[in-house]
């Protein structure tokens, strides 16, 4: 088992997540290197329109949701909240990549309240246990979504509008944490209620 811990709930260096709005994908990705310039070495973004790793897909009569979308829209959770600190332990290392099977990216909103955990399995064919938590905080309530596809080459289309889209998951809540196993090749955000 994998333990995925936030713990330092304020904000690193004073930079905040801005908000994402898919329709002006473009407007703010020129403005996050402008306001963080020294925090960022490289920025690009996804086509809009029927291009590689596009946010929509015109086909037939359809627009047709992808990927590329959900992600955007389930990351936008993290928009004008703080960063936090996010370590994980025991985690798997994928060779020959040597970088660890989950990478996490926590955010606080309201105090330290509410959190956004985003975590990435990027392990191809192995769904991987977890356990997560905040020190000195509970989690009391958590909604789960996960972005996950049996084969990694699979698209949305007229066909298939959603083939890959997100689900709902259950998770299990035990001594004021949260327990989830993530399924391979996965993207699974938790938005959280803390106490404490």
């Amino acid at each position: 088992m994998v333990l995925v811990a936030p713990s330092d709930f304020g904000p690193r260096g004073g930079f905040q997540l801005p908000g994402v709005v898919v329709i002006d994908v473009v407007g703010v990705l020129q403005q996050v290197p402008r306001q963080h310039g020294d925090d960022i070495g490289m920025v690009t973004h996804p086509g809009p329109i029927n291009m590689e790793h596009e946010l929509l897909v015109l086909q037939e009569d359809m627009v047709v949701t992808t990927p590329s979308y959900h992600l955007f829209k389930m990351f936008r959770e993290h928009g004008g909240a703080d960063i936090v600190e996010c370590a994980a332990t025991g985690v798997p290392v994928l060779a020959p990549m040597e970088c660890p099977a989950l990478r996490a990216c926590c955010s606080v909103k309201r105090g330290g309240r509410e959190a956004t955990l985003s975590v990435i399995n990027l392990a191809l064919s192995d769904d991987l246990d977890a356990r997560f938590a905040f020190e000195g905080r509970r989690v009391e309530r958590v909604q789960v979504q996960t972005l996950a596809c049996e084969d990694i080459h699979a698209e949305n289309s007229a066909a298939a509008p959603s083939r890959v889209s997100p689900a709902e998951q259950q998770v299990t809540l035990r001594d004021g944490g949260v327990e989830h196993e993530f399924p391979a090749h996965s993207v699974t955000v938790f938005r959280l209620g803390l106490a404490g």
